[in-house]
This record gives C-alpha cells, structure tokens and sequence, in this order.
C-alpha cells in the first residue's frame, strides 16, 4: 500500500520521502529548485521545529546536501513517505 502525500512542514525528524510535487507561483518553485530540491529528489528530515504545530524552518538532507527551509515554503512541497 502507497503512503500518502504530505507537506515536507508535516513530517518528522527522521522520516524519509520522495518529492512529489512542488505548488505554489513560478517563483517559489524557482526557488525552491535553485536550492537542491525537485520532483523525484529523495530527501530526510533532519529537524522539524514546525511538526508540533508551531511554525518553523526544516532541516531537510537530500543527497550530500543539507538545507534549512522556512516553514512557508515547506508547506508547498508535496512528499511521499519511504
């Protein structure tokens, strides 16, 4: 059974996904690519201060490269869960 899609600011330190899809203006997408991240990208959650209902930045691995994203751009990146 495939596991749902989430938004990268719902998941947890430690959870593994696939980057489904990327929503919002050409301009969020453009950046968010520009930082390493596209539709396909495997990635782990390094931290998440936001899980808990609190916005926050997230730590995301994807690959050999480790970024923090804000909270409003993690609400637009579609995953699927490992």
């Amino acid at each position: 059974m495939r596991k749902p899609s989430v938004s990268l600011s719902s998941m947890r330190q430690g959870q593994k996904g696939t980057i489904l899809a990327l929503r919002g203006g050409r301009s969020m997408q453009h950046r968010v690519i520009s930082m390493g991240l596209s539709v396909g990208c495997q990635i782990e959650i390094m931290q998440n201060d936001g899980s808990d209902g609190v916005p926050g930045p997230v730590a995301v691995r994807a690959g050999d490269t480790r970024l923090m994203v804000g909270h409003g751009i993690a609400e637009n990146v579609i995953v699927r869960g490992a």
